[in-house]
């Protein structure tokens, strides 16, 4: 009775969370001009939305600057989390409590704040101050990754193998890095999809020169009501499918035993 009363509220839980997706399916390929009421199918949304090459330029500016902060918040994360969870110095504290910061610091009055950085370095309407902006957001997520990686990672292997003559860099990459790849592939595409689907930031930032696909499309749900947005919705989760997939192999998830 209790297995049945707990699948019962998992798979509730499951169609809650679904359900805002399922009405962006409905709405994406509804042949009326207004996402509701629904009147017909139709692909003619996603017709147009793979016409507007505006849309796909923002699309691969923001994947660009997505993978771009990516790579560097991941190389930077990783030296700092080595240094905070192996070094002794007293200053790695406080350290540690400013690289994690940008966390809880809303991304508005982070936009804000870059908003007057580039005004005041002239970086205005340039991907640069996007490029810092978002790396602010990235950095802290992979950095707290990384480190609760390597506080669990056994070092053993790599003392050994430093004893057999490799050397530090060498037996921390063939053997500590390793046993971190999962964390680090987690945080590699948490941070992606936190770059790629913010739009405080670019909305504050954002200008005819630099603009980000979310900022785009935010502005265009503010001022239209078709389901134009709603089709770019369902291809972005489309998109998204092999991301999920990876996280989950990379978790080690391979079935869901409570439902």
């Amino acid at each position: 009775m209790g297995m049945i009363a707990s699948r019962t509220l998992t798979y509730f839980v499951l169609f809650i969370i679904c359900l805002p997706v399922i009405f962006l399916a409905v709405a994406s390929v509804n042949e009326n001009v207004v996402p509701y009421p629904v009147t017909g199918f139709s692909l003619e949304w996603f017709k147009e939305a793979l016409s507007r090459s505006d849309y796909l330029v923002a699309a691969g500016r923001s994947a660009f600057v997505s993978l771009a902060v990516m790579i560097v918040s991941g190389v930077l994360a990783m030296l700092l989390a080595v240094a905070v969870t192996r070094g002794r110095s007293g200053w790695l504290k406080p350290l540690n409590f400013l690289a994690v910061l940008p966390i809880f610091i809303p991304h508005s009055v982070m936009a804000f704040a870059m908003l007057i950085m580039a005004a005041s370095f002239n970086l205005l309407g340039s991907i640069t101050i996007l490029f810092i902006a978002y790396l602010s957001v990235a950095f802290p997520l992979m950095y707290r990754a990384f480190v609760g990686s390597l506080q669990h990672a056994n070092t053993d292997v790599e003392n050994a193998a430093r004893v057999f003559g490799m050397s530090r860099t060498r037996a921390f990459m063939e053997t500590t890095m390793r046993a971190v790849s999962r964390g680090a592939v987690i945080a590699a595409v948490m941070a992606i999809v936190a770059v790629f689907n913010d739009a405080s930031i670019s909305t504050f930032l954002g200008t005819s020169n630099n603009q980000m696909f979310a900022m785009k499309l935010f502005t265009y749900m503010a001022n239209e009501y078709d389901s134009l947005a709603a089709a770019y919705g369902i291809i972005m989760f489309l998109i998204a499918i092999p991301f999920i997939v990876l996280v989950s192999r990379a978790m080690g998830v391979k079935q869901f035993k409570a439902i």
